[in-house]
């Protein structure tokens, strides 16, 4: 027990070191602490998936343990010279009002700690009765754990070969399992029930506390309601497959770009957003779509606002955080994984130019927004209808981003599917989750529309004469 829990709790310190480090000027507030937790927790897991990964060469099993112990030694020993250097003296916490009636407040957050016991119930007990989950989680990603944790210096490589299912997959999550197992001595099944849960539910923690920084608790509160009660996310993270752990990143990177853009970061957090798109890339193949989506977007929005130059200098920095990790990816992917799908100019283009293929593959959107998201989407829409837009002029470029960015996954994700065989991609089993994928951001996109229910409640001003 003691093993297990030092297996999670080493990334997350290292994390949130290495998070506060980069984010110098950060407020003082409880929600900011928080949303940094679950920030600095993805990202641990991200440097030691990066970490166990890249030591698996080094004979022995204490690398990865040298490795990390280093990654909190030099956090710590940053995070201490950077408070010396710069008299790190904490603002206070910007955080919207929350005056909402005794009584409706009370209502919300026990409708809330209701909500979240109960998908928490419920994931525990999905997970106690198919402990292996589904066909993707034991075939794939937890069978590559398996193939990193058994293999060693020597045969680590094996997850590579072609007869082993989708050789070519990312490795953050295998990574990630095969170094908890190490820690504990055994391949238990417990290692990847807790990861897919904390990656769960970390989503919903740091979309309740992004959404209180920017627009209130009740907000927050309002968004996580909505996050939990989305019946196939909840579902989908008891799956453990890697569809949650990127659907968190993509909510870290943008909640890091809207976080920079509030509090005029100099260069910190747009590293930060570079690693969450690199770790992205290194959890599952759309996290590359989902890359250059967010990088094109970025350099659209910055041109218009900002100019060129500017635009240049942001890029720059996004890319520093994002190239070390991508690198990883790019040599798996090149050097070591086998030749993925193999397709030909001509049947690429024979299926882009197929109108009944496309007209197909487009149906299945809808469709698919509708066989899994009708009641998600019904409580936005009622929660936006009654609340309206609020005419906040806050986050205007990353809002505009999340909007591009949004759309260009859809796009890029429906030509892809346009394009490649079905038999690789079957429509049904896909795209419900591609948008599974950007389902918290979306919810964080409207909740930083929305107006929140204390606005609502307020009477309206009479037309100034």
């Amino acid at each position: 027990m003691i093993q297990l829990i030092a297996s999670l709790i080493l990334p997350a310190a290292y994390g949130y070191l290495f998070l506060r480090c980069l984010w110098v000027n950060r407020p003082s507030g409880p929600y900011h602490r928080l949303a940094m937790a679950f920030m600095g927790l993805g990202l641990g897991f991200g440097l030691s998936s990066l970490a166990f990964f890249l030591t698996l060469p080094v004979p022995g099993s204490a690398a990865s343990v040298v490795a990390e112990l280093a990654l909190l030694l030099g956090g710590t020993v940053l995070c201490v010279a950077q408070d010396r250097r710069i008299r790190h003296q904490p603002r206070p916490p910007e955080i919207p009002g929350n005056d909402l009636p005794l009584l409706l407040r009370l209502v919300l957050v026990w409708t809330f700690a209701l909500t979240l016991l109960g998908a928490g119930a419920y994931f525990v007990l999905s997970s106690l009765e198919s402990p292996h989950a589904v066909w993707d989680a034991w075939a794939a990603w937890n069978n590559h754990a398996r193939y990193l944790y058994y293999g060693g210096s020597d045969h680590y490589k094996n997850v590579f070969y072609p007869t082993v299912a989708v050789p070519d997959y990312p490795l953050l999550i295998p990574s990630l399992i095969a170094r908890c197992w190490k820690f504990v001595g055994s391949t238990t099944t417990s290692i990847p029930i807790l990861v897919a849960f904390l990656f769960t539910f970390a989503s919903a923690g740091l979309l309740v506390a992004a959404v209180t920084i920017f627009r209130g608790r009740n907000q927050g509160l309002m968004a996580g309601l909505i996050l939990l009660s989305t019946y196939w996310f909840v579902q989908l993270g008891t799956y453990q497959m890697a569809d949650i752990p990127l659907a968190f990143y993509i909510l870290a990177a943008v909640v890091a770009l809207a976080l920079h853009e509030k509090y005029h970061d100099a260069h910190g957090l747009l590293i930060v957003t570079g690693l969450f798109v690199g770790l992205a890339t290194w959890t599952k193949v759309e996290g590359m779509l989902f890359a250059a989506a967010l990088f094109v977007s970025v350099m659209l929005v910055a041109c218009r606002n900002q100019g060129v130059a500017a635009a240049a200098k942001s890029l720059a920095v996004l890319a520093g955080g994002f190239l070390p990790v991508f690198t990883v990816v790019l040599y798996t992917r090149m050097l070591l994984a086998p030749p993925g799908l193999v397709v030909t100019a001509q049947s690429v283009s024979t299926n882009l130019t197929d109108a009944r293929r496309a007209v197909a593959t487009l149906q299945e959107y809808p469709a698919a927004l509708l066989r899994y998201f009708k009641r998600p989407l019904l409580l936005i829409a009622a929660f936006a209808l009654l609340s309206g837009v609020h005419p906040n002029c806050e986050l205007r470029g990353t809002k505009l981003t999340i909007i591009l960015t949004i759309a260009f996954v859809l796009i890029g994700s429906y030509l892809v599917f346009l394009a490649l065989p079905e038999s690789r991609y079957p429509l049904q089993f896909v795209v419900w989750r591609v948008f599974m994928e950007l389902w918290p951001t979306a919810v964080f996109l409207v909740a930083l529309y929305a107006r929140t229910p204390e606005d609502c409640l307020k009477p309206k001003q009479p037309p100034r004469t």
